[in-house]
């Protein structure tokens, strides 16, 4: 199949970001990050549980967050899996931490960012994309993440037969070092994570009209633009 064949009925794409001077910037902004050793002005806080996201903005931080998707032609990616543009609406980085009682469990497993169960909608219609990068930070390669391939494709109201199709998927596994963009109405599932913390950076896309969902990231916006029509 084709890019488009292949993404629509699998729900995601991986790939990997080329060996350049642009991500070697990013390897030893990520490595300082990993490390502690923060940008006066930013800081790790708590949104789940064992996890901490960098604050206020990950795009403000440093340049190399957009560098790394041009450097890398993100924007024609996308474009080739799904046919048309997406606009950029929000950058997350998150470590997330074993934890302490049942290190065998993840702070975000199986669950759809989209879902219609019992009549009520939970996320975003249509569902947004994500593009999650995860770098080798630990001197091991990490299973991070693991999605529920075609999931997007038969979204149910029953929660309990919804979650039945996981059982019968093709289960994709994320490796550290790799990025995967996905359908965020894909079943997918956090991994345990490494002792000493494991590290994602989280790209949210969606389409223009949805972009009034983050009016606090309109900087963001723009900038995202400006790259793709500047080149």
């Amino acid at each position: 199949m084709n890019n488009l064949k292949d993404f629509y009925f699998n729900g995601y794409s991986t790939g990997k970001f080329k060996p350049s001077d642009v991500s070697s910037r990013l390897d030893e902004c990520l490595q300082n990050i990993h490390n502690k050793n923060l940008k006066p002005g930013f800081a790790f806080k708590q949104k789940y549980q064992f996890s901490e996201d960098l604050r206020p903005n990950v795009y403000e931080y440093d340049d190399v967050f957009l560098d790394i998707l041009f450097d890398n032609n993100i924007p024609k990616t996308i474009k080739s899996c799904l046919g048309y543009n997406l606009c950029l609406a929000h950058v997350q980085l998150r470590v997330a931490y074993p934890f302490k009682d049942t290190p065998e469990s993840s702070y975000m497993e199986w669950h759809r960012d989209t879902h219609f169960y019992n009549n009520k909608l939970g996320g975003n219609a249509p569902p947004v994309y994500k593009l999650i990068y995860y770098p080798e930070l630990n001197n091991v390669q990490e299973v991070p993440l693991m999605l529920a391939s075609t999931t997007h494709l038969s979204i149910l109201k029953d929660r309990e037969q919804d979650y039945k199709q996981i059982s019968e998927a093709k289960i994709e596994k994320v490796k550290t070092g790799s990025y995967i963009f996905f359908n965020t109405a894909l079943f997918h599932s956090t991994l345990p994570s490494h002792k000493n913390g494991t590290m994602r950076i989280i790209y949210n896309f969606c389409l223009p009209q949805q972009l009034t969902n983050y009016r606090e990231n309109t900087k963001l916006h723009k900038k995202y633009l400006e790259r793709c029509v500047n080149g």
